[in-house]
């Protein structure tokens, strides 16, 4: 019995610790992307196809260079992680992943179009997850999808009546570092991008250009940053590619990438 209490008692400083060592192997990587180039961005759409319903909240902008004029902040950046292959990225490698992100909070990732641009302006899934093409605006659009490389049985170019919609599954999406391209044949100016990554440690700039990916492994991974203005963002010297930029993510904290500076074309 005196065995067993001090057994117990001897357990239990362990049992009360093991929580804080589990949150010490995720961390938090964060940043800011500013555009720094010479052409001028936030430009408005030529709408030349259904005036009426397609201005009627205002001019329509490109979405393909958005940049805060305060801070110079660039949105739409897609920020991911992959694994290091000897100065490589592994992009389809699966990582680690924290308790909370094992399953997609979502089992749809959803694009409309309900005022002649695609809304939001890029996704990104992760495995598991289906794509959801809509049109709710009163109009029909069209949702031309090009499929690249592993994704090439994606490409697709239904009319959308008002009200439409369409569903790729996810069997049939697979990781990739480029994005599919989306556009509607029918208002030309119309664009968007579709990623499907490996992991679910990703994220978007958001109007400020800022970006935090949370519950990240801890160690060293690779910062991926790509941009439809210029493509790959980050890298390891003065040219940016496909294997971005190798980081070490801190255990229990934040790891600031600073600003990241967007050249453009």
């Amino acid at each position: 019995m005196r065995l067993l209490r001090a057994a117990t008692l001897l357990a239990l400083p362990l049992a009360l610790a093991a929580p804080a060592r589990a949150a010490d192997e995720w961390g938090t990587v964060k940043g800011q992307v500013i555009y720094v180039g010479k052409e001028k961005p936030n430009q408005k759409a030529n709408v030349d196809k259904d005036p009426q319903v397609c201005l009627k909240n205002g001019p329509v902008p490109t979405d393909e260079l958005v940049v805060n004029a305060k801070n110079q902040g660039t949105r739409w950046v897609v920020v991911w992680l992959a694994r290091d292959d000897n100065g490589t990225a592994d992009h389809t490698a699966e990582l680690p992943t924290h308790p909370s992100l094992k399953e997609p909070r979502d089992k749809q990732v959803v694009m409309d179009q309900p005022c002649c641009q695609f809304d939001p302006h890029v996704v990104v899934l992760r495995p598991g997850q289906d794509f959801v093409g809509k049109n709710s605006a009163p109009i029909p659009h069209n949702m031309h999808i090009t499929g690249s490389k592993v994704n090439q049985g994606i490409s697709t170019n239904p009319i959308l009546p008002a009200g439409g919609s369409l569903t790729i599954k996810a069997d049939q999406l697979k990781p990739y570092q480029l994005p599919n391209m989306v556009k509607c044949d029918i208002h030309r100016w119309m664009n968007g991008y579709i990623f499907v990554l490996a992991n679910p440690y990703f994220a978007i700039t958001d109007a400020d250009g800022k970006f935090e990916i949370k519950n990240a492994p801890a160690g060293k991974y690779r910062v991926i940053m790509w941009h439809q203005k210029q493509g790959w963002v980050l890298g390891d010297g003065d040219e940016p590619d496909k294997n971005g930029k190798l980081v070490t993510i801190k255990a229990g904290g934040e790891t600031d990438l600073g600003q990241v500076k967007l050249k453009g074309e």
